[in-house]
């Protein structure tokens, strides 16, 4: 929308920052990933899209530099978000402890998740039926069966898909991401289209740690997603066969 509207009215550009910032001060990883997936296929977007792409590229790069400073203010002056931040460094060391610290002690939920699926690698164990059996495969020293709080899901879409699914699932997932990509190739050969398939894309990128893929909540956003995009995709193909 800011996109298509910016040449007449300059101020939109003003409501990106605050989606920046309102995300930042969640503190949830999981939504910074999104994020900057979402961020980096909207410039590309953007950048192809534009006539003037210089220009373009001039614009993205103060608002760079604005979002940086906005976040970089955030993370400095804002207690929660600054703690948050050292944290997630950790991903970037050695140590197990400070990465699984990065990750909020996800490590053995994606250990054990791995257990399940090399012990039922076909079909897995059902879909959301990672909680029910974790206890069987996970470490006699697991941090979760210790505290009595057991995961209801792996927590990363592709550990989930292996091991309540298997390799049907994983077969099933790859070749839903193959009709999504037939839909942007062959409904039209036009960039618009590409606007609806990005946040697809993001909601169902495969190193995703949030929601459970099968759970009802992201799938209902998932499936809500893709009804979009292929209602833009058939609306361009229509607008086509008119041309």
């Amino acid at each position: 929308y800011i996109f298509l509207n910016v040449k007449r009215r300059k101020w939109l550009l003003l409501g990106i920052a605050p989606l920046f910032f309102i995300i930042l001060l969640s503190g949830r990883r999981a939504a910074w990933i999104m994020l900057a997936l979402s961020t980096f296929g909207f410039v590309v977007y953007g950048y192809i899209k534009s006539i003037e792409k210089a220009k373009f590229l001039k614009i993205t790069g103060v608002i760079c530099i604005l979002i940086t400073i906005l976040l970089a203010a955030t993370i400095t002056f804002h207690g929660p978000t600054n703690e948050r931040f050292k944290v997630t460094l950790g991903l970037f060391s050695e140590n197990y402890e400070l990465i699984n610290k990065a990750t909020a002690v996800r490590l053995p939920i994606w250990q054990t998740a791995f257990s399940v699926f090399k012990a039922n690698p076909i079909n897995g164990i059902g879909p959301r039926g990672f909680r029910y059996i974790y206890e069987n495969y996970a470490d006699s020293d697991d941090y979760f069966v210790k505290a009595d709080e057991i995961p209801t899901q792996p927590h990363i879409i592709i550990l989930e898909i292996l091991a309540e699914t298997g390799l049907i699932g994983l077969f099933g997932y790859f070749l839903a991401i193959y009709f999504l990509f037939q839909a942007l190739i062959f409904s039209c050969n036009r960039i618009s289209l590409s606007a609806y398939f990005i946040p697809v894309l993001v909601a169902i990128f495969p190193f995703n740690a949030h929601m459970a893929f099968y759970g009802s909540i992201w799938s209902s956003m998932i499936w809500l997603l893709i009804a979009i995009y292929f209602a833009k995709a058939k609306l361009l193909k229509i607008d086509a066969e008119h041309l």
